[in-house]
């Protein structure tokens, strides 16, 4: 699971700062997003990136297979469930994405084979 996104440190020493960014996300995905592009980020953690877009007016919906609850290691099922629910309606209805984002997928791949 990749870090929290977009979030900012709770310390006193570093207050206001962002703990995480994506340097992918920030110099070569979002500069070119425009709010007419339908996208899916695929494997979006936390979904920070998918919040953060949306807030400003961009379609996009965002799937993790191992989302979790805050606090918790365990895989909130009702949550992945939820996210491919709200997907393949969004598909039926609009059709297929723009853009699909893969960017800690490709992260996570441990070989040039897989």
């Amino acid at each position: 699971m990749q870090p929290k996104r977009l979030r900012k440190f709770s310390s006193k020493a570093k207050a206001g700062k962002l703990a995480y960014g994506s340097e992918t996300w920030d110099q070569l995905e979002t500069p070119w997003l425009k709010p007419t592009h339908r996208v899916v980020d695929f494997g979006a953690g936390y979904g920070d990136y998918a919040k953060y877009l949306r807030a400003k007016g961009f379609s996009i919906h965002d799937y993790e297979p191992y989302r979790c609850r805050d606090g918790s290691y365990a895989v909130d099922i009702r949550a992945v469930v939820g996210m491919i629910r709200d997907i393949d309606k969004d598909i039926q209805v609009n059709g297929l994405y723009d853009v699909v984002v893969l960017n800690s997928v490709i992260n996570a791949t441990t070989t040039l084979d897989y």
